[in-house]
């Protein structure tokens, strides 16, 4: 992912949390499994931990907060092309500016690292080990700990991301239409 506001790729840092018990699977976790609801629960846990020590909201807390149809971009700074999409529009780290992607590749980073080690060491843990070990990490950086799972529903965010990417639209002009009204003035200079 790029930004457009601040020309970084993303797309090489470590934001995704799954990763490494996708790699590591049960020298990572004991209690692992992809499939299983309690691992997805896991994970939007951990996302929404690292999401509220960085801005004090968790995700979907955060897409209701910065999804704006009459903002630029609908207050999107990172998406792929030159307009975002839907799926884009429905992702709240898309919405973070370089300060808070920075934090938020930092504390993931961390985290990570002590995950690869544990796994190193052949540690076995649980999934409730790895979210007390965050809490942890949390705490020794400094960082404010979610105490609740938000006032925002994971289900309520993306109907506010969609309704506002929806209006968001109605508004902007496609890219193929971009390109027609460019070549309408190209046509218009010759």
């Amino acid at each position: 992912m790029k930004n457009l506001f601040i020309g970084i790729d993303f797309s090489k840092e470590k934001f995704d949390v799954a990763i490494i018990f996708a790699e590591g699977k049960e020298s990572t976790s004991i209690d692992y499994d992809p499939r299983a609801s309690v691992s997805q629960t896991f994970f939007q846990k951990v996302q929404n931990k690292i999401h509220y020590a960085i801005h004090g909201h968790t995700a979907a807390e955060l897409i209701v907060e910065r999804a704006d149809a009459e903002k630029d971009f609908m207050g999107l700074l990172t998406f792929r092309g030159n307009q975002p999409t839907l799926a884009e529009a429905r992702t709240a780290k898309n919405y973070l500016n370089e300060k808070e992607l920075k934090a938020m590749g930092q504390l993931v980073s961390g985290y990570l690292d002590f995950a690869e080690r544990q796994a190193e060491r052949e540690h076995p843990m649980t999934m409730e080990d790895w979210a007390n070990y965050l809490d942890r990490i949390l705490t020794m950086s400094g960082e404010q700990l979610l105490q609740d799972a938000g006032k925002v529903s994971h289900a309520e965010a993306m109907d506010h991301a969609t309704n506002e990417y929806r209006k968001y639209k109605q508004h902007t002009i496609s890219d193929v239409e971009q390109d027609y009204l460019n070549a309408i003035k190209r046509l218009g200079e010759l």
